[in-house]
């Protein structure tokens, strides 16, 4: 039926029909565009989110090392030069010089029988080349590199432990048979006497081998060989003698060392960038497109780092894939 033959009433009934259809039509587009519209905004934050939670590293070539901590007790080859009588010492050498035999080192000016009397002053020269010191702890002839293989260890560690505080001898007066200087023989080599850990050792050193060390504070890498090693439950002794040492060494009779039980080359990458997959390792490097899964050789590792081989100096990886890999996909990140 034509809309304009149809009565009144029908026809105002089928206008308010069609109304509330445009009406919910309108309804669900606008409902419809609402959820699109959070949806683009929820993705993009999410993606935001995402992209702050992502942390990438450059990586370098490095060397690891396995430090080990201890403390060393030191054997040197020492000679003591005491005041031959009582007077005031006049100080020819600075400490740490190094002085050849025959060298005068000190002075004593003696006492006089009275103030008119003409004081005697006797020279004390070096029976030695060597290095000065005036550090002098009263050990200088009881741990020598001989004797500290005869010393038992707990002998030995009660030595050190009544060891008083050293003191650096001053020019002063002094009475006779007072020490006053010591010369190092720095020709011979020094004995170092240490324990080791050995829940800390993966592999436990061999009489003959050299063992490196550090002093800590300090970037230098020194030597020592092995010359004697005694075994316990729980820990080694090493004796080993060093040719050469840092100067720090001359003035202490024991010293913290670092000893270095272990070292791995590569590039150094933290371990939790490493993900294990079909007992093969990789590192998520970054690329133009995102990420690639890249196959690395682990050297090595220590202390939450890695020494691996498979990437190029300069690359950069994902520092954190467990916390972000599964979601990688949704971004592509563009670095020159």
């Amino acid at each position: 039926m034509a809309e304009a033959t149809m009565p009144r009433r029908a026809r105002l009934q089928r206008q308010r029909r069609n109304r509330k259809r445009k009406h919910f039509i309108s309804k669900v587009i606008m409902f419809a565009l609402l959820v699109l519209t959070c949806w683009l905004i929820v993705g993009q934050v999410y993606d935001l989110i995402l992209e702050h939670l992502i942390k990438t590293a450059e990586v370098r070539y490095g060397v690891l090392e396995q430090r080990l901590p201890t403390d060393a007790i030191v054997a040197r080859e020492e000679t003591v030069y005491t005041a031959p009588v009582s007077g005031k010492v006049q100080l020819m050498v600075k400490e740490g010089q190094r002085v050849p035999k025959n060298f005068e080192i000190l002075k004593l000016i003696g006492e006089g029988s009275n103030q008119n009397e003409t004081r005697p002053v006797y020279k004390v020269m070096a029976t030695r080349t060597g290095i000065v010191s005036f550090h002098l702890d009263g050990l200088e002839n009881v741990i020598t590199p001989t004797t500290i293989l005869q010393l038992g260890e707990s002998n030995l560690k009660q030595n050190v432990k009544n060891l008083e505080t050293q003191k650096k001898q001053q020019t002063s007066t002094v009475s006779g048979g007072t020490p006053l200087v010591k010369i190092v023989n720095n020709i011979k080599p020094i004995v170092l006497d240490l324990n080791l850990d050995k829940k800390q050792i993966k592999t436990l050193p061999k009489e003959g081998e050299t063992l490196a060390f550090r002093i800590p504070k300090y970037e230098e890498k020194w030597f020592m060989k092995i010359t004697k090693i005694n075994q316990t439950k729980n820990s080694v002794r090493i004796i080993a003698e060093c040719n050469e040492w840092p100067n720090e060494i001359i003035y202490k009779r024991t010293i913290g060392l670092n000893v270095i039980n272990e070292t791995y080359q590569g590039i150094i990458v933290p371990q939790e960038a490493i993900v294990h997959k079909n007992s093969r390792s990789y590192v998520y490097k970054v690329t133009a497109n995102g990420f690639a899964l890249v196959d690395v050789q682990i050297n090595g590792q220590i202390k939450g780092q890695a020494a691996v081989s498979g990437l190029e100096p300069g690359d950069e990886i994902l520092v954190n894939p467990k916390t972000v890999a599964k979601h990688l996909n949704r971004i592509a990140i563009s670095r020159k």
